[in-house]
């Protein structure tokens, strides 16, 4: 699609590039038949110069016809080598500096030319530059790894236009997407990797990912994957759990990733004794007992944690009182598998 500027609007054109017409010069064979030649008639001459004569013509003529075996033999590679030199020094002549009127995509799917086009510098700047068009097309080849096409290739062409202005086109080679062929974890001693496979967004290439799309590889949802390890751990009594790393490798043979994920658990927690205080005059603390939902003995959760401290804020809503804003804490108490939780309303 070409994308004119004129009058602040995008005007389409049809898909594609520029043609170059290239004449072909057709070399007429030279034909001979051979046998006895026709004798001229030389006025004076003797025999044996005739003779020479015969042989000079045949000598000239056999001469023709392998000039013209070789003209048809190299003349389609003569051809090619003249386009592609025509090609080049057509790139070559658009110098830094000049104006472009249009840009132009062609050959991509996964992103429209609209999304394509503001990624690019040039279709605001409307200034050609070397470096810039390498930058730019470093930008969407960096949009498409992003979302999963590793193999994704991009160049540039130009092409003139009125004023000496310059039209640049983007020709992009998507290739095929790239899967998940195995999702790892290592340091998982309590949660099997079965189960935090669940857990994870990214999903390892399976006979429907082309309807579901969930083996897409992307940083950005490794990052949510890594905070949804450590909020399950979080929530069935590992509070110190971390995710320590989550590495991808792209294996170019089989166009997929291999991702491990490294998980430091913790130790795990169950809830101890539960203490209510509270700073607020007036406020009885052993009433709002009644509105926790954490029972001593049960699995350490985060979840449940921030739950209880809601239902207690609810709870100091009482009129006369300040504003309630409730917090809570654990904390281990000698090594034991134990929890201390404080929550305090200010």
């Amino acid at each position: 699609m070409l994308h004119e500027y004129m009058t602040g609007h995008l005007l389409g054109r049809r898909a594609g590039g520029f043609t170059l017409l290239v004449e072909q010069k057709q070399v007429k064979p030279v034909i001979g038949v051979w046998g006895n030649p026709c004798l001229e008639t030389i006025p004076g001459p003797s025999l044996k110069r005739q003779a020479r004569t015969i042989m000079m013509k045949s000598a000239k003529l056999l001469h023709s016809v392998l000039l013209a075996m070789a003209l048809f033999t190299f003349a389609p590679f003569i051809g090619s080598a003249a386009l592609v030199l025509s090609v080049s020094s057509a790139q070559a002549q658009v110098a830094d500096g000049t104006e472009v009127s249009a840009i132009g995509f062609d050959g991509n799917s996964r992103f429209n030319d609209n999304q394509l086009s503001a990624m690019v510098d040039v279709a605001a700047r409307r200034v050609y530059t070397q470096a810039g068009i390498a930058n730019d097309i470093q930008t969407i080849q960096a949009a498409y790894t992003q979302v999963g096409y590793s193999n994704v290739t991009v160049t540039s062409t130009t092409e003139p236009a009125a004023d000496g202005r310059v039209r640049v086109f983007f020709q992009v080679n998507e290739g095929d997407r790239a899967g998940i062929a195995a999702i790892n974890f290592t340091g998982n001693n309590s949660i099997s990797s079965m189960v935090l496979k669940g857990v994870v967004t990214t999903k390892e290439t399976h006979i429907f990912s082309w309807l579901f799309r969930d083996d897409l590889y992307s940083e950005d949802r490794l990052a949510v994957d890594r905070e949804r390890v450590r909020l399950y751990y979080a929530n069935r009594g590992f509070p110190d759990a971390r995710v320590l790393s989550s590495v991808a490798e792209f294996d170019a043979t089989r166009n997929a990733y291999f991702i491990n994920f490294t998980v430091d658990e913790g130790q795990r927690y169950d809830f101890g004794s539960i203490a209510i205080e509270t700073s607020i005059a007036g406020l009885d603390a052993d009433a709002l007992r009644g509105g926790i939902s954490t029972g001593s003995g049960s699995r350490y959760s985060l979840s449940d944690l921030s739950q209880s401290t809601s239902e207690l804020c609810g709870a100091c809503d009482q009129p006369g009182l300040p504003l309630c804003r409730g917090s809570s804490a654990y904390r281990s108490r000698h090594q034991q598998q134990h929890l201390q939780r404080d929550l305090s309303g200010r």
